[in-house]
This record gives C-alpha cells, structure tokens and sequence, in this order.
C-alpha cells in the first residue's frame, strides 16, 4: 500500500508544469482561505477549488455530507462572490485606475525633464507596482488578499438565508433526544419542507464551482491587465526591454488574459496591443497603457454579476425540472402532511422510552427512489421500539432464506436481553423452540421429551371445539360434518367439564364415541343442579345425537375418530396427552419463557393441532386478564413467535390480533410466503390478518403471489420519473450494434466496398454518425456544432403515484443473502427501505 501511495504522489520530475500549477494552485487557495478567516472571522471553507486535494478532507467517507456543505457553502459565496465584483467594479478598479492615471502623467513628466533620478524612480515604482498586483492573486498573499477583499462579505441576513435554505431543502435539523436510528441526515431534493420544489434553490453546478472562485479567477484578470497597462509604457521605452524576446514574454500574459475575456476582445486587444509590442506600430507610451485599461473597464462593465447568473441558472433549472408539475398533480398538502408525518415520527420516538430493537442497517435504496418515509442514509441502524413492536411484526421468507437467523433470533436475544416480559415460541412446522432455546437461562421447552403437558388445561368447551374444526375442517368444503363432529367435541368436553372425569383430550375421544349407555352413566352424576348450558349437552347425548340415523351418528363420530386419532393414536403423543395436569403456558403473561416443540415432521398434524390449541389457551388468557393488566402486580406483557405459521391460525387469530396489543400480548408472526395465508384463511381473510401485522420484515418468498403482495404493501409516492428516452440502453447495445450491422458487413466484403467505407468507421456507423473520425475531431477543435451527436434525446416524464417497490423486482432487490424489505411502524409513522440484517446462529454452528 505504501508503495502505491508512493506512486501516486506527483513529483517534479514526472510532470513539471502540472507539479508547478498545482502548487500555487494549493498555496493561492490555502492563502486566500486565510484571508477570508482573518478578515471576516467566517469558514473560509465558502471558497474552494475543485482541483485541490483538501477540498474533501474529513468527507471522502462520507459524500453526503460533503455534497451538502459543498451546496450550503455555495449559497454563501454566491452573496460573497457578488461582494467581491462590486467591490472590484467599483471601488478597487477606480482606484487602479487613478493610480494608473497618475503614473502615466509621472512618467510623462520625468522623460520631459530628462531627470535620470525621476526616471529611475519612476521606473522602480511602475516596476514594483507591476509584480505586486501579478503577484496579488496569482502566486498568492494573505497580506495582498486581505487588501483586495472587501471590507464586508456576508450579512446577517444572508447567513440566516443560508441556513434556512440548508434546513429547508438539503439536510434535517433533529430536535434535542432524537434517537440514533432517525437521525438521518438528508432530505429527498424533490421539494422542500414547505412543499415547494428544490429546482430552483439549488444547483448541481454548485458542486463544482464556486463563485468566489470564478470572481477571484475574473481579479486576475483585472490585476494582471491593470500590472500590464502600467508596465506599458515603461516596457516601450525602455530600448533593452522593447526587444523580441522580452517582447514575446510579455505578450504570453496578454495573450491569457485576451482567452480568458473571451473571443470578443481577440481582434480589439491584438489588433491595437501586439503590433505595437513588436514594433510594428507605433502609438504614444501612454496611449497603449490606456487601451487597456479602456478594454478592462469595458469588459468589467460587460461581466454579469454573480447573483444575475445565479437567478438565471435557477430560472434555467426550474424549466428543466417537472417539479412544478409534480407539486400541481399531487397537491402541495401532499408533500407537507408526510413532512408533518416525520416531524411527528421523531417526536413520538422521542417520547417512547421503551427498548430499541434493531433488525439491520438501511441501504438508502428507496431514498434513491424519492421515498420520504425511507432513511436518507446507507448504514443507519433500522428497527423498531418494543412499543412499536406490540403493533406485531410479520415476516416472510422461503426456506433457508434467513428468517430465523437474521429476523427471529436477533429480535428475541433483544426481547430477552432487555428483559421486556413473557416469551411464547411455536412453530407450526418445524424445531424453532429447539433453535432458540439457548437464548434464555430460564426458557422451558414443553414436549413429550421434556415435561408432562395437557393441552385443554383450563380451555373453555367452545374454544377446544373451534380448535379443532378450525385445525382439521376445510372452508370450502360441505359445513354440515365439520359443525356437526365441532358439536358433538363440545357438548362432551362440557360434560367431561363437569364430571370427574379427567379434562383431556383422550378422554374427550373416548366419551364421544362411547356408547350411549355409557355416556348415559357419566351425565347421571352430574344431573342434580344442571345450568342451562350443561343441561343442553346432557340433552343432546340423550336425545338428539341418538335420534339421529344410524349412517348420519356414524360418520359423525367417525369425523371426531378421524381428527383426534391424529393425537390418541400417536405413539408418543397418546400417552403423553393422558396427563390431566403438567405445564402451565398462562406463566409466560408472568415473565416465563416457554416453547411449544412439536415439529410436524416427528408428530404430524396432531402436533399442529396441540400448538393451535395452546395459543388459543394464551389468547383466552389474555382476554380474560383485560386491558387493564398493567395495573395488576405481577402480569407482564409476552411476546408470541410463531414459525410456519400458515399451519396454525384461524379465523378467530384474524379476529384477535387487532386486539391483542391491548391485552399485553405481542405477536411475531412468521412464514414462508402468503399463499399458504391464501390457502388457509381464503385471500380475502389472509389479507385482513395480514394487515393487522402493523410491520412487516420480507426476505426473498418465491412466490408471484408474494411478491405482488409485498408491492402492495410498499404502497406508492407521487414522482416524476422519465418513462421513454429515445437512445441506445447501454454500451452493449452499442457494441452488438457495432457487431452485428449486417449494412457494414456486406459493404466489407469487397475491396471497392471497403474503400467506401473508409470514411465511414464501424464506430462512426454504430453511434448513427454521418463524418469520418478526422472530420469529428475538426469539429471540435473549431468550436462547430456536431450534427446527430450534438443532440441529446429528451425523456418522456411520467408523474404519477409510482410504485415504491415493484413486484417484478424483488427477486433482484433480495439476490443478497440476509438483504430484506423492511416496512415497520417507527413512532406511530411507516419507516421502509432495504435493509441488511445481521444474522445470528445456533451456538453449535
């Protein structure tokens, strides 16, 4: 690396006029910085030179934020530029003028008087005076700079209309207690905070000129003109200097000075200066130092002032800019309700004092796009508050693409670490209980390998039988069976209730489809002091379900065979649901970890069955403990993951997910795409459940439906954006034109055809030109326009509502492994982009 840099650096041996021109470059600039901060006590960082390396000293990690000084610092030198031309105009140039004037007359008077002395001082004044004013602004003096500079070069008024701009249009200025992950630094340079468009109030030229730059660069002009006018005269009596060579020096600087005025002054200045300079015209002394002085002070009257080409530039950009157009379709309140929108994101953050948890660090991809709500910055941590995420986080992702791993393990780590409450974990497919159990020193994992459990413990009648019907029944198909088994498992889960039999699952099977004399022989207990609802379900073992036909009692006990055979006839399963007490889930509304193990590979559809039963335990829980659980000692809210999720809700999770929050109850819910949801809930249902996961984290899902979902859920900003260029897509199609012009290939094939074309390259036939290589580059050198390549197509503005996102597009924005599309609440507002995650693994990985 040290040799690297060792060959970059530029030596005077390897080019000495481009080492020679960047040192006073560097010494011009470091020293009129000087002067600005001496004098005036400002950052003199509002003059720089785009040449020199310090320009982007302390920014070139960060070119944001260099290109935001770069933009406030140019609005600054425009009211300083526009100081230092009138201050040149008006005051320094008179006075040159004048002084001019007077050595001119001296000069007269000591060649009349023939006094050598007068002469000599004379000459030594002019001759000092000439290489002070050079010296002035080429090499470079604090002293000089200082001298030229005008007395005042920014007002208070100006400064404020500076930094109002810079908060206005370029950056945000947070409020004191911002939290880290909202302080992104820029806003979208589309309108400004008070719904008017940016074109117009910045220019990209700002970036690469500074108009105290160019006014210094125009002070050289005028110093060395004037060094010149007064050197004149003395130069053309002076019989040793007046000779061709001291001739030809001299007329380099005027020959500078005449491009840099512009073609113009070419005939003027050489027609009436050069002759004379050789001897080839003959004028008074005096009289040639006064014709330029004369053609200075008309090209100073000429110049236009900073601020009238900065009012044209900006009229100019406002044309070319369809920001106007854009403000006109959507609606000025448009752009000022999503600025109130962020105001009021950063202080409801603000206020929530709840923990931070991180899911990643943002991209800026949707910045790019003109999304407001998207953080301005690549690398800005994103995430959400616990208060945040009690408004439930949805994730989607296919198999192997990193939810548990980059979503789930960080989100619960931080759950923990924080110590935020109670923890739920069940997958309704695979071993994520298993996963994260080494997050937690106090997590307990319920299944037949760890602890005894009775699923039903404490459920409600109707809320095992929903379950079950839920579990098993398909929406689509004829609802007479599915209610009709969903009756009888509730009528005997409320007599087994209320017997002494044990309240489980294997019992609920067996007095379902025991006979009725036996059936007959648990309800006579229980028949002394039945209520209402007992008394139903003893009627309905009694009665109804025996009158009806045989076929019909069959195949509804059959259905209930069917269902609950997936747990009573499960080798392990069986026995282990037999136990009428065991693990107690309502613990986790205390602050106990648990997870649900029971993968479906090992236990099939009856583990699925027992996980949707648990949660539906956890949801009566919450119901039952109210919106008023903070108030009760001891109850903490419980945050509910659930893996493969599209096996285990139902219609009531769409019903109590809108609720839950309020219950204390936090739902991370997970799975693979959203056409299981489809599937399982029909689109419209999965769309209402969807829809209450108030965020939603999406990794790579594979799916059409999926991705069109996500699409929709990014939503769309009002944009302009160039729909149709008429142009050539890119370099390849440039050169498969160049490869593939049939014209070309069958005017090659002959020698005559070949000389044809020699004027017409491949390259020239590919671009669309019509002139040879050699006639291209004479065109360029003479300044004439190009026909075909000197016309730039103009682009097609769309402005419209765009899509955020599009569904086409997502399989490109995810090709990054760990990469997601992030749409989360952040203080009661959307907060979107493209984010990195930062996944975790399993300690044995």
């Amino acid at each position: 690396m040290n040799n690297l840099e060792n060959n970059n650096e530029l030596k005077f041996s390897n080019d000495p006029f481009l080492w020679v021109s960047e040192k006073l470059l560097e010494r011009r600039s470091r020293c009129l910085r000087d002067s600005i901060k001496q004098k005036f006590n400002i950052d003199p960082q509002i003059y720089w030179t785009v040449e020199t390396d310090g320009e982007r000293d302390n920014y070139r990690d960060d070119p944001k934020a260099w290109q935001a000084k770069k933009q406030f610092h140019a609005y600054l030198g425009h009211y300083g530029a526009e100081k230092i031309h009138n201050w040149r105009t008006f005051v320094v140039l008179p006075i040159l003028f004048v002084f001019s004037g007077l050595l001119f007359w001296f000069s007269s008077l000591a060649s009349a008087s023939s006094n050598d002395w007068a002469e000599t001082t004379v000459f030594g004044v002019t001759v000092t005076m000439t290489l002070i004013l050079a010296f002035s602004t080429f090499a470079g003096s604090r002293f000089l700079s200082r001298l030229l500079l005008p007395n005042k070069l920014l007002t208070d008024e100006e400064i404020d209309s500076a930094g109002d701009l810079f908060k206005r249009a370029i950056a945000r200025v947070h409020p004191d207690g911002t939290p880290q992950d909202l302080k992104d630094r820029w806003r979208v340079l589309d309108v400004d905070a008070e719904g008017d468009a940016v074109s117009g109030q910045v220019l990209a030229i700002d970036l690469e000129e500074s108009s105290i730059e160019e006014e210094w660069q125009q002070y050289r002009i005028t110093t060395l003109l004037t060094a010149l006018a007064i050197f004149f005269p003395v130069f053309m009596e002076t019989p040793m200097l007046s000779q061709g060579p001291f001739a030809f020096l001299i007329a380099l600087p005027i020959l500078w000075v005449v491009l840099n005025m512009g073609s113009f002054w070419y005939i003027p200045v050489l027609a009436i200066l050069i002759p004379t300079l050789f001897g080839l015209a003959t004028l008074p002394a005096w009289a040639t130092g006064a014709a330029i002085l004369f053609l200075l002070f008309i090209y100073e009257l000429k110049t236009i002032s900073p601020l009238r080409l900065r009012e044209k530039l900006l009229d100019d950009a406002v044309k070319d800019c369809a920001t106007d157009f854009l403000i006109d379709a959507a609606g000025k309140t448009y752009f000022k309700k999503i600025e109130e929108a962020k105001l009021e994101q950063i202080n409801n953050a603000i206020k929530d004092k709840t923990p931070f948890i991180k899911l990643g660090r943002s991209t800026g991809v949707l910045y790019e796009r003109r999304d407001p709500l998207a953080p301005s910055e690549e690398g800005c941590v994103f995430g959400q508050s616990v208060n945040d995420l009690s408004t439930h986080l949805g994730i989607l992702g296919a198999t192997g693409t990193g939810k548990t791993s980059g979503v789930i393990r960080p989100v619960l780590r931080q759950w923990i670490e924080h110590d935020q409450g109670g923890l739920f974990v069940v997958d309704g497919k695979g071993a994520l209980p298993l996963e994260v159990s080494d997050l937690s020193s106090k997590y307990k994992l319920i299944s037949p390998e760890h602890c005894a459990f009775n699923p039903i413990q404490g459920m409600n009648p109707d809320s095992v039988a929903d379950v079950i019907v839920a579990a098993f029944s398909d929406k689509n198909g004829d609802s007479f069976w599915p209610d009709s088994a969903a009756l009888l498992i509730r009528q005997a889960a409320i007599i087994i209730e209320a017997s002494d039999l044990k309240y489980t699952i294997p019992e609920l099977v067996k007095f379902s489809l025991a006979k009725t004399e036996v059936q007959i022989e648990t309800i006579k207990p229980i028949a002394k002091n039945m209520d209402t609802r007992l008394a139903g379900a003893a009627r309905y073992f009694l009665e109804e379900l025996p009158s009806l036909p045989e076929k019909t009692r069959d195949s509804i006990t059959n259905q209930v065979r069917t269902w609950l055979g997936n747990l009573t006839s499960h080798k392990e399963l069986g026995k282990w649901l037999e136990s009428e007490e065991g693990a107690t889930v309502e613990d986790v509304f205390e602050g106990a970890h648990i997870g649900l193990l029971l993968p479906e590979s090992k236990y099939g559809r009856g583990g699925v069955l027992i996980s949707m039963l648990v949660m539906r335990r956890l949801y009566d829980q919450a119901k039952r403990r109210g919106d008023n659980w903070k108030s009760v000692d001891g109850q903490k809210p419980c945050l509910m993951v659930a893996d493969e999720v599209q096996n285990l809700v139902s219609d009531f999770d769409i019903d109590m997910l809108p609720i839950s929050r309020s219950l204390g109850l936090y739902q991370v819910i997970a799975t693979q795409n959203v056409d299981g949801l489809y599937k399982r809930l029909d689109r419209d249902g999965a769309r209402q459940y969807l829809g209450n996961l108030t965020s939603l984290v999406c990794l790579p899902p594979r799916t059409k439906d999926s991705n069109e979902y996500i699409s929709m859920r990014a939503g769309q900003i009002w944009a302009a954006k160039a729909d149709q260029y008429n142009s050539l897509p890119d370099a390849q199609s440039s050169i498969d034109r160049y490869l593939h012009s049939g014209a070309d290939k069958a005017t090659r094939s002959t020698r005559y055809g070949r000389a044809l074309r020699h004027n017409l390259t491949r390259v020239s036939f590919a671009a669309g030109t019509r002139f040879d290589k050699t006639t291209f580059l004479n065109s360029i050198s003479l300044g004439e326009d190009i026909p075909h390549m000197n016309e730039t197509p103009t682009p097609l503005i769309s402005i419209k509502p765009q899509h955020v996102i599009s569904s086409d597009e997502i399989d490109i924005l995810l090709a990054k492994p760990n990469t997601a599309i992030a749409m989360v609440q952040r203080g009661r507002v959307v907060r979107r982009d493209i984010i990195e995650l930062s996944p975790e693994y399993n300690q044995e990985a």
